[in-house]
């Protein structure tokens, strides 16, 4: 049997060893995600319709204010442009004085996730169902501001490979089984043979892995060593003695193998407790666990980008260190 992983007493978070001011449209709650990139020199969340972007340096704030509820984030692997997704439609580019590179209504689809190309030249959006495979793929050339849609009719299991600028559909159920490869053109360029798609989420180095989650209510999540290695325990969807519940999937320290933080809140969403905590995988505990009075007003939180703190904004930003 595969031991649940022992929550216990966590230490009391420490003193924070940084903190920034937030103006007051960028401190309200609930459920923001923290993004953080440009090797760690720029902070971002959204607030509704409102997107803050802080100058993790000097402390500056700027806010670009969107066309309604934002539901994807997505900063480019390298330098200071972020893309998001309003309102399931909307597909809006910001430059780091948060004025728009690119601004189109997608329509009619339910885009919720967002891919860059290495050279940053395109963006791969997918129209993703409740099953978790996707209906169609919108590429937009940021250069020309133009864009193509791929359809796939029935849905299928597709992913960006950012290493060949290529979009892979494998529907791997049902009669009409199949794999196809896509170029940046929406142009079909080979079929190859169907294959499921891994939803293993890796630690930095590989070292541990467990399989992501579409929706809260999966059950508890499994460690394993590396990707296909032996179960090491699970880390509880419940909390014993406390109605609490995992959140989303949890965040791999960017450096360490050996940490994950994760976000536990009442099964009353709004007025419930609940409870960031940091996870060690080889001492199978808790180490540190930061309480949140409210769900309702649980804050932004994250890993910097060198593992060694976590970050949380509410009315300010705070910058904790990890033992």
């Amino acid at each position: 049997m595969i031991a649940l992983v022992c929550l216990g007493i966590a230490q009391s978070p420490p003193k924070p060893a940084r903190t920034i001011a937030l103006p007051y449209e960028c401190q309200h709650p609930p459920f923001r995600q923290l993004y953080e990139y440009d090797g760690g020199q720029r902070l971002g969340f959204n607030v509704h319709s409102d997107f803050c972007r802080i100058d993790a340096v000097s402390g500056q704030v700027r806010r670009f204010h969107g066309y309604g509820q934002i539901d994807e984030v997505r900063p480019a692997p390298k330098g200071r442009l972020v893309a998001m997704v309003h309102q399931s439609s909307h597909l809006v580019v910001l430059n780091d004085d948060a004025r728009v590179q690119f601004d189109e209504d997608l329509k009619s689809d339910d885009w919720k996730e967002i891919y860059w190309t290495r050279d940053q030249s395109h963006l791969v959006l997918f129209d993703v169902d409740d099953f978790g495979t996707q209906d169609a793929a919108a590429i937009i050339d940021l250069s020309t501001k133009s864009g193509k849609t791929i359809r796939f009719d029935p849905p299928a299991l597709v992913r960006f490979d950012a290493n060949t600028s290529t979009i892979r559909a494998d529907r791997v159920s049902g009669k009409n089984q199949e794999g196809l490869v896509y170029d940046l053109n929406g142009n079909l360029l080979r079929h190859v043979v169907p294959r499921t798609p891994s939803r293993n989420v890796d630690s930095a180095n590989r070292k541990y892995s467990y399989i992501f989650r579409y929706e809260i209510g999966g059950g508890d999540i499994s460690i394993r060593e590396a990707a296909n290695g032996p179960a090491l325990f699970r880390l509880p969807e419940h909390k014993s003695l406390k109605s609490q519940v995992l959140w989303d999937n949890p965040d791999w320290n960017p450096v360490e193998d050996d940490l994950l933080l994760a976000l536990y809140l009442s099964d009353d969403a709004a007025n419930g407790p609940g409870e960031i905590d940091v996870f060690s995988v080889s001492q199978k505990k808790t180490l540190l666990a930061f309480p949140i009075a409210k769900s309702q007003d649980t804050p932004a939180f994250g890993w910097s980008a060198d593992g060694k703190q976590v970050i949380l904004c509410d009315s300010v930003c705070l910058y904790y260190p990890v033992p």
